[in-house]
């Protein structure tokens, strides 16, 4: 988690970490929903 503090400009770790999880959740929904669209074609 200390390589995420520079990287948002932020200084308190907590707030990083919740923006790692924001982040991940959103990777991971765009990651569900490519998959989804590609194992149902049209």
């Amino acid at each position: 988690m200390e390589t995420l503090v520079p990287v948002y400009g932020c200084h308190h770790r907590r707030d990083s970490y919740v923006v790692a999880i924001e982040v991940l959740q959103r990777q991971v929904k765009q990651t569900g929903l490519s998959i989804w669209m590609f194992s149902n074609p049209k």
